[in-house]
């Protein structure tokens, strides 16, 4: 980064710590193209957008500030969503890593599911009888979202089978 024409004279030694971690990330090796032999990033626009990202401008605040940074970044570049995020001006590193961490909790739908449908299915006649105005709104919510996602899923399939015979 140091010799780089418009981001040399923006280097710091901060900078130092956030590039030993990047090295150490191979995931963004891959994605900067780091060039072991000499000790560079060869994929131009990636390079160019993480200088951005450390550096900001008049405009854009810098979205990089320290090496811990780089662990998110990892995940961040992982996720299309995510990336495009991080590479809107308007947006954060925060903003993008809450795409991620929204996705991920999302893919694991399927076990709390699981685990509340067992609940229900352990509940006592007792403790369906004494159930408070809070408890009747939870299920009642859960009836509705899971109805909706079940027309959602229907809804998909049926336009996955018309594709297919088309």
């Amino acid at each position: 980064m140091a010799n780089d024409p418009e981001y040399g004279e923006l280097v710091t030694p901060d900078f130092y710590a956030i590039f030993h971690e990047v090295v150490g990330q191979p995931k963004l090796r891959e994605w900067l193209g780091w060039d072991n032999s000499k000790y560079e990033l060869t994929e131009a626009n990636n390079r160019e957008q993480m200088y951005f990202w450390l550096t900001g401008d008049a405009d854009t605040p810098k979205k990089i500030t320290g090496y811990g940074d780089i662990r998110d970044l990892k995940l961040i570049i992982e996720n299309p969503d995510a990336l495009s995020a991080m590479q809107d001006d308007d947006q954060s590193l925060a903003d993008a890593l809450a795409i991620v961490k929204s996705e991920a909790k999302a893919t694991k739908w399927l076990p709390n599911a699981k685990a509340a449908l067992a609940s229900l299915r352990d509940m006592s006649l007792e403790t369906m009888e004494n159930l408070d105005d809070d408890g009747v709104q939870i299920l009642t919510s859960l009836k509705e979202k899971s109805s909706s996602v079940l027309r959602a899923v229907s809804a998909a399939r049926r336009t996955d089978e018309d594709a297919v015979s088309d």
